[in-house]
């Protein structure tokens, strides 16, 4: 399947489609100064923009696979070979690199943008009981006062694990 932003000549050679690859090069640019997979689709999806195969782009995964995609760079993929600069280059080399440094650091950082607190040990603690990673959570009492804690993965989720929440600031 051609990838978004791509078209096919009568050569059956790969071009760039002038109506989709601007999209493309927003896409990157766009992550590559800080927005995010969930912004981007959101904005994506709200203009109504359409993959080659009329899905609309509303789920992270779409973009995510795009922003994955070494083709945008003129790199083409048979098997095990690869051919650099096989076809026409959608991205320059600074920001597909730029792009795949930010992925690659947010990989290891799971839910960081969600939090309203930082929590600096998710990732870095683990159980005393199963071993499963600590992952930082917050809940609201009765009063209306906000406690931000540590928990056990496996408890939040009501597995197999009995590890109580460990406050943060505790």
């Amino acid at each position: 399947m051609k990838p978004f932003g791509y078209r096919i000549n009568a050569n059956q050679y790969y071009e760039i489609d002038p109506i989709t690859a601007p999209i493309i090069l927003e896409i990157f640019t766009r992550y590559a100064d800080g927005q995010t997979v969930k912004e981007i689709t959101e904005d994506i999806s709200n203009r109504g923009v359409f993959t080659n195969s009329n899905f609309k782009y509303t789920h992270k995964g779409s973009i995510h696979n795009i922003l994955k995609n070494r083709r945008y760079m003129g790199e083409y993929r048979y098997g095990t070979t690869i051919i650099p600069d096989a076809m026409p280059r959608i991205i320059p080399q600074d920001i597909f690199d730029k792009v795949q440094e930010r992925m690659e650091k947010n990989k290891h950082k799971p839910a960081a943008k969600k939090a309203e607190d930082e929590y600096i040990l998710t990732t870095k603690l683990f159980c005393g009981r199963c071993g499963v990673m600590m992952v930082g959570t917050g809940g609201t009492s009765r009063t209306g006062k906000v406690h931000y804690y540590y928990k056990c993965g496996n408890a939040m989720y009501k597995k197999s694990c009995t590890k109580k929440a460990v406050k943060k600031d505790g």
